[in-house]
């Protein structure tokens, strides 16, 4: 089944789960329903996607382990937060509780801390939810799969591993740097070991943006890796097309080039053999981005929304700014 298919699957398969494992209070938020812009008077408190998607795995042994989230339109403290890990069975097999006062809180923003230590150890193949809550209320939720990957039935080396599969192959997202005082895009996926070739060992890639067809910058060589390890955050900008032995004068691709109307492809290929492992798609229209439905303020059920931020990364200060994302094909 192709990549898209499987987490479509995921995604509704994680729905009734995740509803079904909470109290009936719980999972009737949990449910869609109904909602006009009028009916909302505040944005209800999210937790920032892109660190619910950095939580650490470790595929050969199942663990899964917990550590500080960042939300947003977050309450003011004390913060009655928790993490629970809901099985197939719709059992909530773990749980873990946030300290009350933040990490940090600026303006709409906050970074909470679990209590740990918050390991969980999935070693049963299935689909598994992570369900965030606040005041004992699902506010947001990560799908994932655990598959087994060797049974343990080599006498030479009899332990079982495992690997998690999710929602990591099906999201990116485009914040803005600066290159002479203009915007310069930077793009965010995730990467890991599913994503290499036989030699199970790190490797580059190479990102290739192409408007309605026609290719209009990749990525400079030798620029980010995939390495063989649960999948991580991976970034790199992109360069108006050249030849590799120019990189070093490349020319960066800017801001107004990624929004000139039009249907995109952004592929993320293996340096090595070639092979796509990622296509993402988006259409630009009157100069943005067209925005995903999910990534909306009032998008519905609550419990899928994707908040359009992200934190700066490398600053002393706690800051957010915009973030498009986008979804593979």
């Amino acid at each position: 089944m192709p990549i898209a298919a499987r987490l479509s699957c995921l995604v509704l398969a994680g729905l009734s789960t995740a509803a079904a494992a909470l109290p009936a209070a719980e999972a009737d938020r949990a449910a869609p329903h109904a909602a006009t812009v009028e009916t909302i008077s505040a944005p209800t408190p999210q937790f920032i996607y892109e660190s619910m998607l950095d939580v650490w795995c470790h595929d050969a042994s199942g663990l899964m382990r917990f550590g500080d989230v960042e939300l947003a339109f977050a309450p003011e403290p004390p913060f009655v937060g928790a993490v629970a890990v809901v099985d197939s069975t719709n059992t909530i097999i773990a749980r873990f509780d946030y300290f009350p006062d933040y990490v940090v809180k600026e303006g709409v923003f906050a970074r909470a801390r679990v209590q740990g230590p918050a390991e969980v150890w999935l070693t049963k193949p299935g689909v598994y939810n992570i369900v965030y809550l606040i005041e004992n209320q699902p506010v947001s939720r990560l799908p994932v799969v655990v598959e087994e990957k060797t049974a343990g039935d080599d006498p030479f080396n009899p332990q079982k591993t495992y690997q998690f599969f999710g929602l990591w192959q099906r999201y990116a997202h485009i914040t803005m740097n600066t290159w002479k005082e203009q915007p310069f895009p930077v793009l965010t996926f995730w990467a890991g070991a599913r994503d290499l070739g036989e030699k199970r060992r790190g490797e580059g890639f190479v990102a290739t943006l192409s408007r309605d067809g026609v290719a209009v910058g990749h990525s400079i060589a030798q620029q980010g890796s995939i390495e063989d390890t649960h999948y991580r955050r991976v970034t790199t900008s992109l360069y108006e097309p050249h030849e590799e032995k120019n990189s070093a004068n490349a020319v960066p691709l800017l801001r107004d080039a990624w929004m000139i109307d039009g249907d995109y492809e952004l592929t993320i290929a293996r340096r090595s053999d070639g092979t796509i492992i990622r296509t993402f798609a988006y259409t630009a229209k009157d100069g943005r981005i067209e925005p995903l439905p999910e990534t909306a303020l009032d998008f519905e059920p609550a419990i899928d929304r994707i908040t359009p931020r992200v934190s700066r990364k490398n600053r002393t200060l706690f800051e957010f700014h915009e973030a498009i994302w986008i979804r593979a094909k």
